[in-house]
């Protein structure tokens, strides 16, 4: 309508962090076991399926992991298991599945190695390994050469082997811990880049789990295995009292808890596909809100908070950009109007 819309795009962005800024200042802590049970609620709906929800996360920690499984029952329940997540993906997309956009490999091998591949050749013994025992395999590595990957995506394409490759998580130090940590929990030889040149190529140095979730951000490992993570976090523990660094602290404590905390499974059943799907929808919806709220806290709904927003930006105060102001105003009472509509009242 005759905006320039390089200068809108601006507007879009000038505002974005004062309503930022506003939600967070209105936004309260989720802290105590009743409010993680009101939030899980009033997305499910469900008493039993938020109790659920409460005991997973009070199990595994604010920042543990909650996954969905199938039950082989019409009933619903909560498990623990041994495992680890770290925030990296798969580097391809043709390493998901296309109806979930996420990989996932049952009882799968485990290569971790701490340096660039730039040669298939010096995967190629593991590989085999896999294919031999027809089994899938995770491999974690600094980075992959756009070559090597491309070798890995068709062979998984063609059925040879079913391999999702990810990124170490983390940099530096930091990423050498974490690394260290998935091969305690799986078993792997954590092959250093000093190490690579001399590769084993003995089922030693893989690692195994149970099951491994691939997402484009997130790897979740689930272990059957029972690692002894006793005297592994005792270490750490004693690390920790030894270390005057704030960061190396934090960076210590955060792994003991990882390690420590497992990771939750909710097997979801129900007495006919329809309501098993509907149900796991619900029950995603419920841990996803759960997870939010934990991180950023809540605000009141019912789109109250950003119409309070909108009549805040509607002031004299607010002057720049004016089309942006106008779009965003509209656009943030949008949700409270709609629903003052649904409920036949005057607007």
């Amino acid at each position: 309508e005759g905006i320039n819309p390089v200068t809108l795009r601006k507007g879009l962005n000038y505002y974005l962090p004062i309503i930022t800024n506003e939600i967070n200042k209105k936004s309260k802590d989720v802290i105590t076991d009743e409010d993680i049970y009101k939030v899980a609620y009033v997305s499910s709906g469900d008493e039993y399926i938020s109790q659920m929800i409460l005991d997973a996360y009070k199990h595994v920690g604010s920042t543990g992991v909650i996954t969905l499984e199938e039950s082989k029952s019409m009933d619903t329940a909560l498990s623990f298991v041994d495992g680890y997540s770290y925030d990296r993906g798969y580097l391809s997309n043709y390493m998901a599945s296309s109806d979930k956009n996420t990989a996932e490999l049952v009882n799968p091998y485990v290569l971790i190695v701490d340096k660039k591949i730039t040669n298939i050749n010096e995967l190629v013994p593991f590989l085999e390994i896999a294919i031999k025992d027809n089994r899938p395999i995770l491999l974690i590595c600094d980075e992959l050469e756009q070559e090597v990957l491309s070798a890995l995506v068709v062979n998984k394409l063609r059925g040879v082997v079913n391999v999702v490759a990810t990124k170490a998580p983390g940099y530096a130090k930091k990423r050498e811990s974490i690394l260290e940590d998935i091969a305690h929990i799986t078993g792997a030889t954590f092959l250093k880049s000093g190490l690579c040149e001399n590769l084993t190529t003995s089922n030693t140095s893989l690692g195994k789990a149970k099951k491994i979730i691939v997402s484009n951000n997130e790897t979740i490992i689930i272990t059957d295995m029972k690692v002894d993570n006793t005297n592994y976090i005792s270490k750490l523990q004693t690390k920790l009292l030894d270390t005057t660094s704030e960061y190396d602290q934090e960076q210590l404590k955060q792994r003991i808890s990882k390690l420590s905390g497992g990771i939750a499974i909710i097997k979801v059943g129900a007495k006919t596909e329809l309501e098993l799907k509907e149900k796991k929808l619900l029950v995603e919806d419920a841990i996803c809100a759960t997870r939010a709220a934990l991180d950023g806290g809540i605000v009141q709904g019912g789109g109250k908070v950003f119409y309070e927003i909108a009549c805040m930006l509607d002031s004299d105060e607010y002057f720049s950009f004016k089309e942006s102001k106008e779009i965003i105003i509209k656009a943030l009472k949008a949700p409270a109007i709609q629903l003052i509509e649904n409920t036949g009242l005057d607007k």
